[in-house]
């Protein structure tokens, strides 16, 4: 089983965090990669960015595996 701790945020690195913070998503929220209850909530919305490239935004794109992953812990309904 996945865990957030230990697989999903470490996936998210602090620069990635920090530019997410600045960007309001649509419902006037804010996305935290580093907080469980704020990756839920758009965890669909991550998958389908990190699947095209379009996030993490200025780095590098995420492999097959780190994809793989995340979509797990989204079947898995998010582990803690």
């Amino acid at each position: 089983m996945t865990s957030f701790e230990q697989d999903i945020k470490p996936l998210f690195r602090p620069g990635d965090r920090d530019c997410m913070l600045k960007i309001p998503m649509q419902d006037g929220g804010n996305l935290d990669l580093h907080n469980l209850e704020s990756v839920k909530k758009y965890a669909t919305l991550v998958l389908l960015e990190v699947a095209s490239g379009g996030m993490p935004m200025g780095g590098p794109e995420w492999d097959r595996q780190q994809i793989k992953l995340f979509a797990q812990w989204i079947i898995e309904l998010y582990p803690a």
